[in-house]
């Protein structure tokens, strides 16, 4: 891998990935909504960071192009950036559905789509990791778009590898559980809004689930990102790797 495109690196998951494959020695193009955050992580990444809005599927080609001119042509891809909201299921409106799925799944697929179209036209190879959750397993309360969304990337994943398997390009998907990043916390927090408790006692249940007893870090997961993105995988394709303390063996 020489050049890694990770979005939603600004924080969270999405930062520790863009530090690993740097550290790993890929060029790393972190691409966040937030252009200061990609541009700290990219600074740090020795990379370059860029501002861009995943649901918008039209600027994929123009950022693709950049990224090419600055760096060079993409050959990892890491799909990281996503949205959740927590909610009440009464309290779900189209839009904020709407919103959920153009993040975490219409972005998602036609920037893989894009990247590894561009692969094969230049006859090249390379590998897809796409962010997925334990949500896509379990039932959800109050982030029912998020937990389905999560499930159409497991299947997107699947279809895309099975899709490319002959072309060179690899797609794997990662399944993070409680993971401590700022989209954690901030759930804890309107969790226990909705709930009439408090952000410490939500987390609290959270962490009775898991059976390791601990909670993960962002760069457990960026381990298993990079892993996945290394030839050390090369015969690995259409797979989702749960990275959850052992939360789905329940």
């Amino acid at each position: 891998m020489n050049v890694a495109l990770v979005t939603g690196a600004g924080q969270g998951i999405g930062e520790a990935v863009a530090l690993k494959l740097s550290a790993l020695g890929a060029k790393v193009a972190c691409v966040d909504l937030d252009g200061a955050k990609a541009a700290a992580v990219a600074a740090k990444a020795g990379g370059k960071g860029y501002k861009a809005d995943v649901s918008n599927v039209a600027g994929f080609s123009d950022l693709l192009n950049q990224i090419e001119q600055d760096l060079g042509p993409v050959d990892g891809l890491v799909n990281v950036a996503g949205v959740c909201l927590t909610r009440p299921i009464g309290s779900v409106t189209p839009d904020e559905f709407a919103l959920t799925f153009a993040v975490n799944v219409q972005g998602l697929f036609f920037l893989s789509r894009s990247v590894a179209d561009r692969l094969v036209e230049h006859g090249a190879t390379g590998a897809v990791v796409n962010m997925a959750s334990v949500s896509a397993f379990l039932p959800k309360l109050e982030q029912i778009d998020y937990g389905a969304s999560k499930a159409a990337v497991v299947s997107l994943t699947r279809s895309l590898a099975l899709v490319y398997a002959a072309k060179g390009v690899r797609f794997n998907a990662v399944a993070p559980g409680m993971i401590d990043t700022p989209m954690t916390q901030a759930n804890a927090q309107n969790r226990a809004k909705a709930r009439g408790t408090t952000p410490q006692e939500q987390l609290d249940l959270l962490l009775k689930t898991v059976p390791m007893g601990r909670v993960g870090t962002p760069d457990d997961v960026a381990q298993t990102v990079a892993f996945l993105l290394s030839e050390e995988s090369s015969y690995i394709t259409g797979q989702t790797l749960d990275v959850c303390g052992g939360t789905l063996m329940r």
